[in-house]
């Protein structure tokens, strides 16, 4: 079984006449430790909830043996990488500059994808009971200041495989003004079949669907109550049971800009896999 990761940035190791290739020159260091003092300077430490890394140097050949398809199974990449936005191949071209230049006439409402967003497997065969896993990350785009609500629904061909998703029931997290530690998930894939599967390309996708009206309520109430530092319990307890009372209005407005559900929001492409049954 063979991988092929897409829509990912490939680094080539460069060897010429004793010289090392470096991930990052000296100059473009200099660039990102200076977004990073200014970032510092405007919002105090973005990342305070979000693992330390224990290793730059570690970090750095996680990052590049995972960019050059060295590892196949994603759980296996550490929480303390995965974490970290500086693991997504799109956090220096578009995310620091959501914190060095934010637009504040903007409110970030929705966004997410799938990073990476595209993969193909090479399989010699599948015989009926025969199953394969696979993993990708779900998270919120660059800039998001609210919880989305998120149930992912698998697309494919139901006469011969069976597919799970876990989880496919969650909440995302924020990216701004600092990063909840929610605010990217390992998704595992678990495709079986039901038959022997003939020789052939299969595709696998992945939309987004609103969470139960009963969900969602339950999970806007809690992160208002988390995010008001419990100081409105009790007016949260009572309008959870008595939401027509006039004086609860002003609560259902603060826990609409918390939560919003992610069925709202659906890019044109959110993930594909494609499976080659040899």
């Amino acid at each position: 079984m063979t991988r092929k990761l897409y829509s990912m940035v490939v680094l080539a190791v460069i060897l010429t006449a004793g010289i090392s290739f470096f991930y990052y020159s000296d100059h473009k260091k200099d660039i990102i430790d200076t977004q990073n003092d200014k970032m510092d300077s405007m919002y105090g430490d973005i990342f305070v909830n979000l693992p330390e890394k224990d290793d730059q140097v570690r970090f750095d050949l996680i990052k590049r043996n995972f960019y050059t398809s060295q590892i196949s199974d994603f759980s296996l990449v550490d929480e303390n990488v995965w974490r970290r936005p500086e693991f997504y191949p799109t956090w220096e071209r578009s995310g620091i500059i959501t914190f060095t230049d934010h637009d504040f006439s903007r409110w970030g409402i929705h966004g997410y994808g799938f990073f990476p967003s595209e993969e193909s497997w090479n399989i010699a065969n599948m015989d009926s009971g025969d199953e394969f896993k696979f993993q990708s990350w779900f998270h919120t785009s660059w800039g998001v200041e609210t919880w989305q609500g998120i149930q992912l629904v698998p697309i494919y061909d139901k006469e011969l495989f069976d597919v799970s998703i876990e989880p496919n029931l969650f909440i995302i997290g924020p990216t701004y003004p600092q990063f909840d530690i929610e605010w990217t998930k390992l998704i595992q894939f678990k495709v079986t079949a039901k038959e022997p599967i003939p020789p052939g390309d299969y595709i696998f996708s992945v939309a987004v669907s609103a969470p139960s009206k009963e969900q969602e309520n339950e999970w806007s109430w809690e992160l208002l109550d988390q995010y008001t530092d419990g100081k409105l319990h009790d007016d949260i307890e009572r309008c959870k049971s008595e939401s027509t009372e006039s004086n609860c209005d002003d609560l259902i407005l603060q826990r609409q800009v918390r939560y919003v559900q992610g069925g709202m929001f659906t890019p044109s492409q959110l993930f594909n896999c494609r499976i080659n049954v040899q």
